[in-house]
């Protein structure tokens, strides 16, 4: 068979299981493109760039490598194998008929290293995408009673505001934000909560590496037993902001 014959006929061989493989990859990947909010901003350019990566990678390896094969390729040559590549070659031949012949084996270590890993995943190794070292915001939740007029949930930002800040550094913090009237994470937040009862302090530090020897979330939990306590007709809560793209509040059953 010359090499354009073997060329051609290796792509139809290919062909059909390669682009299955893509395909079912492209389609794990595609609803990545279409998530809203915030993290849909981040998230965005992985599918992009995997989808357009795999489909030129497709169109390379069935419409320029077989040709640049087919030229390149001398039939009247029969190159040695190389010793180590054929020394590993028969080494996995030899490992893959004794885990057939010996299958039942083969399965119980199969499982055992599978139980194994999540054993261990559970125990040993603990894991937090955006641990919350180096906090530099936490935003104060403010929810006054029904009835309660914007005005009215100004002066309790006020309020509220001046004694958040009486227990922070000044050194530490760098300003704060009042907001009435919306309780929202950030721009993509689906638990965002309207009207002119609610509203929200955002409490925004320096630098983490300026204040190496400070916690944020000392400040935090020192403010929500002082508000807790001072102002009990409101409903305060606190969240941190962690480090790390915005995600959006946890969802609340």
């Amino acid at each position: 068979m010359n090499p354009v014959e073997a060329a051609v006929k290796g792509s139809v061989e290919l062909i059909g299981p390669v682009t299955t493989t893509i395909l079912t990859t492209i389609a794990a990947f595609l609803p990545m493109m279409f998530m809203s909010g915030m993290i849909g901003k981040f998230i965005i350019a992985i599918p992009v760039v995997v989808i357009t990566l795999l489909s030129l990678s497709w169109l390379e390896s069935f419409l320029i490598l077989p040709s640049h094969v087919a030229h390149a390729t001398n039939p009247n040559k029969h190159p040695p194998e190389r010793r180590w590549l054929q020394a590993l070659e028969d080494a996995y031949a030899s490992l893959l008929i004794k885990a057939i012949k010996f299958r039942w084996l083969t399965v119980g270590v199969s499982f055992a290293g599978l139980i194994a890993a999540v054993v261990l995943a559970k125990t040993s190794l603990s894991f937090q995408l955006f641990p919350p070292v180096g906090v530099e915001e936490f935003i104060a939740r403010v929810t006054a009673p029904p009835g309660t007029s914007l005005v009215e949930m100004r002066e309790n930002l006020r309020s509220v505001d001046r004694d958040l800040r009486s227990v922070i550094d000044p050194e530490n913090l760098q300003t704060t934000i009042s907001n009435a009237g919306e309780v929202s994470f950030d721009q993509g937040d689906p638990l965002t909560q309207r009207g002119s009862r609610y509203g929200q302090i955002r409490a925004i530090y320096t630098s983490a590496a300026s204040r190496q020897d400070h916690d944020a979330l000392v400040d935090m939990n020192a403010a929500a037993e002082l508000l807790t306590k001072k102002y009990p007709e409101l409903e305060i809560s606190m969240t941190e902001v962690r480090p790390g793209p915005p995600v959006g509040r946890a969802l609340e059953a």
